[in-house]
C-alpha cells in the first residue's frame, strides 16, 4: 500500500500517528504545532521524493496566504525536535530553490489483526496443551499491552484540556510604531475573541473584550492573569508592518504551568488579515481539541468573503463604538454605513449600524422614531444576510424590547442570539434586563451571571448585575455589585444609580442622597432619570418642596428637549403617594411612548401605586405582586 494511504509510520526511534496527530520518540510524546505536524506528515508520506515548496504550502496551508519564511520556520522547528540540526541531514534534507525531502527510511506499521477474547477460549485436549500454553502466553502479552495502553490513555486524559476551558485574548500589541493603527490592533483583538468564542461554545468560553482590554500593556504574569480571571489559556499576539506587508506573531500559553503550547509568525498583505485570523483560530482550536461547529464554519466562510476595505472600515467603526461617547458613537455610525456601502453583503456592518443607533437612543443622543426605524431596518438586514450572526439577532431583540415593546418577538431574538453564540456578552446582558422588566428575576440573574463570568472586569456588566439584583429586591447584592464597579471608577454613574436606589430601599437615606447628589454633579443636573431618582428620594423623606422643585425642573427641561419622558414626574408623584398625579403622568408617558415606562412593573419604588386598579392599565408589562 502506498505511503500516502497509510496512517501510522516508524522511522528511527520515532512513531508518527496521523490518526491521533501525534509524534512519539521511544514512546514519549514530542510536542508539535498543528502546522509543523502536517508538514512532517506530508514529507513522511512522500519519503524519498522532493516535495516542492509550492506543494507543501498548498497542502499545509490550503486557502491561506503564507510566505516561504513560515514554511522554513516550520522545517527548522521539526529538525530541532527530531534532533536533525546537524550539518548532514538524517531526516529532512533541503533541496535548494526547490523544496524538502524526507531521506530517512520509513516503515509503515500495519494494523494488527483482532485477537479472540480470552473469555471465549474453550478448554483444550491434553495433547494440545503445549499449544494452549503458547496461546495463553500470547493473551497475557496482549493483556499487558492493553494495560499499558490504558495507563497511557488515562495519563493523556489527565493532561487533556478541561471539558470546558476558559481563554483570554490579551490585547494585540501594536508594534508598527504608528498610533493610527491602534484601531487595527484593537480590532484584531475583538475579531479573535468573536471567532474563538463562536467555534465550540460547549468546550470553550472566551473572556470578553472589556475584560481583555483591562490587561492592555500589563506587567502581570500569565500565572497572575490566570488566577484573577480563572482562565486556562492566554492568547498573546502582536502586529508589525513592513512596506505593504503585515506580520502577526501569536502564541498560546497554558496558565497552569506557563508553558508555551504553540507559537507562529504569519505574513499577509496590509489590510487583508482574514486568512491570518482564520489560521490562528484553527491552530488554537487544534491545541485545545475543539470541534469546529457547522455554524462556525459558515460564519468564518462569510468573514473570509468580506470585502477587505469593508472589513477595515468595520474594525474602525467597532473601535469608536466601544468608546461609548457621543462623538465615538456618531463616528462609528458613519463608518458602519461606509462598510455596508463598500460591501452590501457584510452582515456585521448592518448589525453595527443597529448597535450604534441603539446606544445613541439609549443615551439620549439621537431621540425620535426615525432612529428606531433605522435601527430595526439595519438589524433586520443583518439577519437577512446572515441568519447565524448572533450580533444581528441581539440588536434586533434590543429594538423590539427597548423601543417597540414587542415582548414575545424580543425574547425569541434574544434566545436565538444566545444559542448562536453563548459567549456573546451583550446578548446575555440585554436579555437579563429584558427578563427583569418582565418580572422574571431568577432567569434574569442566571443571564447576568453568564455575562459576568465572560466579562468579569466590565463596569457596565457589574452595574447591570446590580440593577438586576435591585429589581429582584436583593438590595445587599445590588450594593455589592455597584461597589465593585465604583472601586474601579468612583465616578461611574450607572453604578452610582444602582447603589443609590438600593440604599434608598434599605432606608439608608443619607447614603442614597450622597450617591444621587454626586450624579447631579457629574451630569450637571441634566440627566432626567437621575433627576427623577433625586426627586423621588426627596418625596419619600418628606422634603415636599424639594421634590416639587424637581418636578418643575423636569418641566422646564422638556421645553428645551421635547423628548424628556413624563415617567420621571410620575415617579416623583409616586414618592409623594399622590396616586392621581402618578397615574395621570403615566398616561401622558404612554401617549408619549416613553421608554422609561418599561421598568414600572418591576421597580419597587412603584409599590405604593401598584395596588391602584388603574395601574396595570398604564404599565407596559402586567404588574407582578412582589
Amino acid at each position: 500500500m502506498p505511503l500516502q494511504e497509510q496512517s501510522l509510520f516508524e522511522f528511527g526511534p520515532f512513531r508518527l500517528d496521523a490518526g491521533e496527530r501525534r509524534l512519539l520518540q521511544n514512546g514519549r510524546p514530542i510536542p508539535l504545532t498543528p502546522k509543523a505536524f502536517q508538514t512532517l506528515l506530508v514529507l513522511v508520506q512522500n519519503q524519498g521524493r522532493v516535495v516542492e515548496k509550492e506543494e507543501l504550502l498548498r497542502k499545509v496551508w490550503p486557502d491561506t496566504f503564507v510566505e516561504e519564511a513560515t514554511l522554513a520556520q516550520n522545517v527548522f522547528t521539526l529538525r530541532k525536535q527530531l534532533g536533525d540540526d546537524r550539518s548532514e541531514a538524517v531526516y529532512i534534507e533541503t533541496v535548494p530553490k526547490r523544496g524538502y525531502r524526507f531521506v530517512a527510511p520509513v516503515q509503515p506499521v500495519a494494523a494488527r489483526a483482532a485477537i479472540e477474547s480470552p473469555l471465549s477460549i474453550k478448554p483444550v485436549p491434553l495433547h494440545e496443551r503445549s499449544l494452549s500454553r503458547r496461546r495463553l502466553w500470547i493473551i497475557a502479552t496482549i493483556l499487558a499491552c492493553a494495560l499499558a495502553a490504558s495507563t497511557f490513555y488515562i495519563g493523556r486524559r489527565m493532561n487533556a484540556p478541561p471539558l470546558h476551558a476558559m481563554l483570554l485574548v490579551l490585547p494585540v500589541q501594536n508594534l508598527t510604531g504608528n498610533t493610527d493603527r491602534s484601531y487595527l490592533a484593537d480590532g484584531l483583538t475583538e475579531e479573535f475573541i468573536a471567532q474563538l468564542g463562536a467555534m465550540d461554545p460547549r468546550r470553550l468560553g472566551v473572556i470578553a473584550r472589556t475584560s481583555s482590554m483591562a490587561y492592555k500593556d500589563t506587567n502581570k504574569t500569565v500565572d497572575q492573569i490566570g488566577r484573577e480571571l480563572n482562565v486556562n489559556y492566554v492568547l498573546e499576539a502582536s502586529l508589525r508592518e513592513a512596506g505593504q506587508r503585515t506580520r502577526v506573531t501569536a502564541q498560546l500559553i497554558s496558565t497552569s504551568d506557563q508553558a508555551r503550547l504553540w507559537s507562529q509568525d504569519y505574513d499577509a498583505p496590509s489590510g487583508d488579515l482574514v486568512a491570518v485570523e482564520d489560521e490562528i483560530g484553527r491552530a488554537v482550536a487544534s491545541e485545545i481539541h475543539l470541534e469546529l461547529q457547522p455554524q462556525s464554519r459558515r460564519r468564518l466562510a462569510l468573514i473570509r468573503a468580506e470585502n477587505p476595505a469593508s472589513r477595515d472600515l468595520y474594525l474602525q467603526a467597532r473601535y469608536y463604538w466601544n468608546l461609548r461617547t457621543q462623538d465615538g458613537l456618531n463616528k462609528s455610525l458613519t463608518l458602519f454605513y461606509q462598510a455596508a456601502e463598500k460591501d452590501p453583503t457584510n452582515a456585521r456592518a448592518y448589525a453595527g449600524v443597529a448597535d450604534a443607533y441603539n446606544l445613541l437612543l439609549f443615551y439620549g443622543y439621537s431621540p425620535g422614531a426615525g432612529s428606531i426605524l433605522r435601527a430595526k431596518e439595519a438589524a433586520q438586514k443583518a439577519v437577512e444576510l446572515d441568519d447565524a450572526l448572533a450580533e444581528g439577532h441581539a440588536a434586533l431583540a434590543y429594538v423590539e424590547f427597548m423601543w417597540l415593546w414587542e415582548w414575545p418577538q424580543a425574547e425569541k431574538e434574544f434566545r436565538r442570539a444566545i444559542s448562536l453564540n453563548p459567549n456573546y456578552v451583550s446578548g446575555h446582558q440585554w436579555f437579563a434586563l429584558y427578563l427583569s422588566a418582565m418580572g422574571r428575576p431568577q432567569e434574569a440573574m442566571a443571564q447576568i451571571n453568564e455575562a459576568r463570568s465572560l466579562d468579569p472586569a466590565s463596569l457596565i456588566v457589574r452595574a447591570a448585575a446590580g440593577l438586576t439584583a435591585y429589581y429582584a429586591r436583593n438590595y445587599d447584592a445590588a450594593i455589592a455589585e455597584a461597589q465593585a464597579a465604583l472601586d474601579v471608577n468612583p465616578n461611574f454613574t450607572p453604578a452610582l444609580t444602582v447603589r443609590g436606589r438600593a440604599h434608598e430601599q434599605k432606608k439608608m437615606f443619607p447614603e442614597a442622597m450622597a450617591d444621587y447628589q454626586k450624579e447631579m454633579e457629574l451630569t450637571q443636573g441634566t440627566a432626567t432619570t437621575m433627576l427623577a431618582d433625586l426627586g423621588h428620594l426627596y418625596a419619600v423623606t418628606g422634603k415636599t418642596a424639594e421634590a416639587t422643585a424637581v418636578i418643575q425642573k423636569l418641566s422646564d427641561l422638556r421645553r428645551q428637549f421635547p423628548f424628556v419622558g413624563f415617567t420621571a414626574e410620575a415617579l416623583v408623584y409616586a414618592g409623594m403617594n399622590d396616586r392621581d398625579n402618578a397615574i395621570a403622568y403615566l398616561i401622558k408617558a404612554e401617549q408619549q411612548n416613553d421608554g422609561a415606562r418599561i421598568w414600572v412593573s418591576s421597580d419597587p419604588r412603584w409599590d405604593p401605586v401598584r395596588s391602584d386598579p388603574r395601574f396595570d392599565a398604564v404599565a407596559p408589562v402586567p404588574s407582578r405582586t412582589p
